[in-house]
């Protein structure tokens, strides 16, 4: 294990007692979008938050319509690529606005 990696899970384990945790899985997934969650997901909407297992993205009104229909698709694609459990809902928070639609 290098040290950047012991460092990044005593941090995790750290924000975790706090209820931030996920850093690691959070800056994987940003850095990665694309590949995660697929063309259609990366075009129209960006992960803005995962905290307790809920990754909140942000989309504009017209393609949080269209993405509903597929969070379980994208689910799936995040256990493969995550882990099974790092994700286990999926928000949408529509741009321009602070909470969370679904």
């Amino acid at each position: 294990m290098s040290d950047l990696e012991s460092i990044r899970g005593i941090i995790d384990t750290a924000l975790g007692k706090w209820g931030v945790g996920q850093v690691g899985a959070f800056v994987n997934l940003t850095e990665h979008w694309p590949e995660i969650a697929g063309e259609q997901w990366a075009k129209h909407a960006k992960p803005v938050l995962l905290r307790r297992a809920v990754l909140t993205v942000e989309a504009s009104p017209a393609a949080a319509s269209i993405l509903r229909y597929t969070i379980g698709d994208l689910l799936l694609a995040l256990d493969r690529k995550l882990g099974e459990g790092v994700v286990m809902e999926v928000r949408i928070r529509l741009t321009g606005q602070g909470r969370p639609t679904v």
